[in-house]
Formats: structure tokens, sequence, C-alpha cells
């Protein structure tokens, strides 16, 4: 008789060990082929933590289906895009989640983001004090709002901010309100 107590299994592996496979795939892998194996890797993918969402040409019912899946306090790092091949996903996110759920977030892309999308992501501080790094996009490079301009001049400031990347017109540039401390190490605009 074959003792089988004491036969490696992948179910024994610790679950720090699956995570660190996991920082090597993609979200679509993790969530629509490890995910639906067992009720083991189930859990172990809700369990892990580094989620680094990109949106960005992902089809709509792929949108949909990740959104479903995803627990938004699990997300580090989140792009999202209203261009062509994606419009209005911003709004549509917009309307799936409230923003302040992605309590871990630390890394956000916005890409053709419109003014009011803007003013809705940011209008709470909960959600730029946690950031390290910000890229935006704007669309069609206008802000017709002062305030939105105010508003981003408060998330620059943001000591915990790292890295700004942002599209704007000149005119807009020079109407920034720029902190007296800047804790950026890379500014690109």
């Amino acid at each position: 008789m074959v003792d089988t107590y004491n036969e490696p299994s992948i179910e024994t592996l610790p679950v720090e060990v699956f995570h660190r496979i996991f920082d090597h795939l993609d979200v679509e892998t993790i969530l629509l082929s490890v995910r639906p194996v067992c009720r083991l890797f189930r859990s172990i993918v809700s369990s892990y933590n580094r989620y680094i969402l990109n949106f960005d040409l992902i089809s709509k019912s792929n949108f949909y289906i990740q959104c479903r899946l995803i627990n938004p306090e699990n997300v580090i790092s989140l792009t999202l895009s209203n261009d062509n091949q994606t419009p209005d996903q911003i709004k549509l996110f917009l309307l799936l989640f409230n923003i302040e759920q992605f309590y871990c977030l630390r890394s956000l892309t916005l890409i053709q983001i419109e003014e009011n999308q803007f003013k809705k992501i940011f209008e709470s501080n909960c959600i730029h004090s946690l950031l390290h790094s910000l890229s935006i996009n704007f669309r069609n490079n206008s802000l017709n709002n002062p305030k939105t301009l105010t508003l981003l001049s408060s998330v620059i400031s943001n000591k915990n901010l790292r890295y700004f990347n942002c599209i704007l017109p000149v005119r807009l540039i020079e109407d920034l309100i720029w902190p007296n401390q800047c804790f950026l190490q890379t500014l690109i605009i």
C-alpha cells in the first residue's frame, strides 16, 4: 500500500509562494485561469493583494468580468482609458466602483480623462494622499474650470507623490500653483 500522506502536493505550498507566482502573471490569467480551478485557488486568488489592473485596450466583456471578480482593496495599480478603443471606460468604472474603495492604490494612470471625471476621482483627499505615481492625459488637453487646476495643484502637493506625468497645454502649466515643498522625484509635463 502506498502512503499518499507524504506525497508532495501543490496544495501544501504556502500561500506566499502562490502570491509570488501571481506577481509574474497578468490579472486575466489569475482571475480567469487560476481562480476557477478549485476552492483553494479561489481563496488564494481572493487573498492576493498586489493586483495591477491595466484596462487600456481591454475588451468590454473582459473589463466587466475583471471588475466583477476583483476586490478593490487588493489593487495597487490602476490604468483607465477613454481612448478610441475603450470609450467611456472611466465613466463606467466610476459607476461600478467608489474610488475610495481602492485604499491600497499606489499608482494611477488616466488616459483621455474628462474634467468632470478627474474631479470625481480626486475630490476626495483619501485617494490622492495614497498615490506614489500619477499619470494624467486630459481629453483634448483642455481644462475649462479653474477649480480643476486648483485640485490638480493639491494633488501635486501630496507628500507621498513621487512620480507625476501630465499632458497639459503651456498656458495651463503656467497657471498651476506649485507647492513650496515638493516631494516629486520625477516630473514630466
